[in-house]
């Protein structure tokens, strides 16, 4: 995936979107702007997340900046999670795979994260933030 290809791309086996704008990290849980796709065919996906975290402020230090892939639909969040610690200004891409099975056709999946605790003002950056989906139909 290079710079400047548009978001929800797609190939017949491969789709994509990347984010659209930096989120700030809380201890709830929000969105990555941008970092949604709807999955098409029924079958089976490996669906990689990748987070650009950045640590800001000495408060967020040691804490664990926290990326999920979560099922639009259902609301299920997917049980393994893309994590990174870092002290203050330290920044790091991180990526997780979640195989996801017998997708039904017209499913969405989108990217979101948080962080396990600290006052200090961590992002996730739009530069390396990405969600991509492979397509297998058995």
């Amino acid at each position: 995936m290079e710079a400047g290809i548009a978001n929800a791309q797609k190939s017949p086996t491969l789709f994509w979107a990347l984010a659209t704008a930096d989120q700030t990290l809380g201890v709830s849980v929000s969105d990555v702007p941008g970092c949604q796709i709807t999955l098409p065919h029924t079958g089976h996906y490996l669906i990689t997340g990748v987070f650009d975290f950045w640590v800001i402020g000495a408060g967020d230090a040691a804490q664990n900046l926290i990326g999920e892939l979560v099922n639009v639909g259902s609301g299920a969040i997917e049980a393994s999670q893309a994590l990174f610690a870092g002290d203050d200004n330290n920044r790091g891409t991180v990526s997780n795979v979640w195989p996801v099975l017998n997708v039904t056709g017209s499913t969405s999946y989108k990217l979101r994260v948080r962080k396990a605790g600290g006052t200090g003002t961590s992002r996730v950056m739009t530069s390396h933030t990405k969600i991509a989906a492979q397509w297998s139909p058995n």
